[in-house]
């Protein structure tokens, strides 16, 4: 699966393409996410998570922010993924 945030009208880019809340035992398994400024993927009051094989590009390199964003999430796990072209 491919997420792409970037707006096909003027090219900008959208936080938290992937938004997930509330879970138990999430899987996040091969995904692509580009085109996305300060957040590709946001877990927030989960616990249990795992994302693996996630290959990101194409971030704001001008935006601070981070590719994995997890808040108030315990025992998660990021494997096996790939980072490029994404400031933090």
């Amino acid at each position: 699966m491919v997420l792409d945030g970037r707006s096909e009208v003027n090219g900008a880019y959208t936080s938290k393409i992937f938004n997930a809340g509330l879970c138990n035992n999430l899987t996040i398994d091969d995904i692509s996410v580009l085109g996305f400024d300060t957040a590709g993927i946001n877990v927030k009051s989960s616990m249990g998570v795992l994302i693996s094989r996630v290959r990101a590009t194409d971030s704001n390199l001008t935006a601070i922010g981070y590719l994995i964003e997890l808040a108030v999430t315990r025992f998660a796990t990021i494997r096996n993924s790939t980072f490029t072209r994404v400031r933090t």
